[in-house]
C-alpha cells in the first residue's frame, strides 16, 4: 500500500512525530528488545535505538527499508 502513493511526503508530515510518542507510551527503554515490523523508514525504531534499546528493524519495500538505513546518524 505505502509502496504505491507518496509515502516519504505522509511519513514526514504525519507519521515522523508519532514514533517518539509511540516509543514513549510503550515504555521502551534503554536494554529493552524492539521488533518494529513494517518499520518503513524508522519512525519508531530509529527513537527506540536512540534510547539505548536494541532494535530489530523490517520492511517488506525495499525503498522504505533504504531510506531507514540512512537515517540514524541524522538522529544521533
Amino acid at each position: 500500500m505505502w509502496a504505491l502513493g507518496d509515502y516519504p511526503s505522509v511519513a514526514a508530515d504525519v507519521i515522523a512525530a508519532l514514533g517518539p510518542s509511540l516509543v514513549e507510551a510503550c515504555g521502551i527503554k534503554a536494554g529493552d528488545r524492539v521488533l518494529d515490523v513494517a518499520a518503513g523508514s524508522g519512525n519508531a525504531s530509529i527513537p527506540a535505538a536512540r534510547l539505548g534499546a536494541a532494535v530489530v528493524a523490517s520492511d517488506l519495500t525495499p525503498s522504505c527499508s533504504s531510506r531507514a538505513v540512512g537515517r540514524p546518524s541524522r538522529w544521533a
